[in-house]
């Protein structure tokens, strides 16, 4: 690895406690990804989060962010990812837990695309069922 790949402005780097923000009091904050592109960019924020922002509490073992929440929607799981936790589950920082996932996969969405009435409302006819 190179020594530029570690700097802080480049992504990397151990960023300490006190360099660390502290949240916004009084606010709430949900974060949403759609589609795969979304998901994906949904856990870098959170990955980001979880180590430019102050937790909760400073001194807990796993991180808690309690009035920030993430949500991703996608048509496949496979864009849940994330590195493998503790418990080897996958959902680790930079993956979404399973209340974090939402998915609207349908083994009959190509059938439900090409189904007659969706093919004449006006309101989908920028969608190309094909495709």
């Amino acid at each position: 690895m190179a020594y530029t790949q570690l700097l802080l402005s480049a992504g990397g780097g151990i960023i300490s406690l006190n360099q660390q923000a502290d949240q916004e009091p009084n606010t709430a904050t949900i974060l949403i990804g759609l589609g795969g592109t979304g998901v994906h960019c949904l856990r870098t924020v959170k990955s980001q989060v979880y180590t430019r922002l102050k937790p909760d509490k400073e001194d807990a073992v796993i991180s808690e962010y309690k009035r920030i929440r993430f949500l991703g929607v996608d048509t496949t799981t496979k864009s849940k990812g994330g590195e493998l936790n503790q418990e080897g589950n996958g959902q680790g920082i930079g993956g979404l837990k399973d209340t974090e996932f939402f998915s609207i996969e349908n083994a009959e969405l190509k059938g439900l695309v090409d189904a007659t009435a969706l093919k004449h409302r006006p309101e989908y006819a920028w969608f190309e069922g094909e495709k």
